[in-house]
């Protein structure tokens, strides 16, 4: 297996999250020290941790690139996140309808935020807080920044799941794949219909 690993230091982490996570006890540095990516069961990659993880801990900042609605190429709508408050902490939106409250873009996460896959039983979540911009020479690509924590307690080489939410199931038509039918379908497979 492949593991990727990756540093955090740069402006951004060091004063604008600063002043954003006041409140949590985090080390900037040890930020991606304890998640690697590798094969999911689920399909293709995913997110994972190389070391326990506690519940409410953080996982990763993500910086996002705000994308216009009409600018969105097709291969990009399955990885994008609206900053609907109905939204915000734990589920991936629908892309092709406009929401509710009309906001006519979406959040491009950076980092490994477009690799955390969906599960039924998610163990993390992601909220979206606005960055404070104090200058027009800001290098931050968006005001907003996805913050992904720990719903529960996360074992050593657990994948870090999210719910992708009942929107984005149903745009596509399609039903999310229950872990329980999934193990019966494998383990008992002339019990279908």
């Amino acid at each position: 297996m492949n593991i990727i690993r990756r540093k955090f230091h740069n402006y951004f982490a060091k004063n604008k999250l600063a002043n954003i996570l006041k409140n949590d006890k985090i080390n900037f540095n040890d930020i991606h020290k304890n998640i690697f990516i590798g094969r999911s069961n689920y399909n293709g990659l995913g997110v994972f941790s190389f070391a326990e993880i506690n519940k409410n801990e953080i996982i990763e900042v993500c910086p996002t690139i705000k994308i216009e609605n009409g600018s969105i190429p097709n291969n990009l709508i399955d990885y994008l996140f609206d900053n609907s408050s109905e939204n915000a902490n734990t589920e991936i939106v629908q892309i092709m309808k406009p929401s509710q409250k009309d906001i006519n873009y979406k959040l491009f996460p950076l980092g490994y935020g477009i690799l955390y896959n969906h599960s039924d039983t998610p163990n993390a979540f992601f909220q979206i807080v606005k960055s404070p911009v104090n200058n027009e020479n800001e290098t931050v690509a968006s005001k907003y920044i996805m913050i992904l924590r720990s719903l529960k307690k996360i074992e050593k080489d657990e994948e870090i799941c999210i719910s992708y939410g009942n929107a984005w199931w149903k745009d596509r038509k399609w039903k999310p794949l229950n872990e329980e039918n999934i193990m019966r379908q494998v383990f008992h497979p002339s019990n279908e219909k």
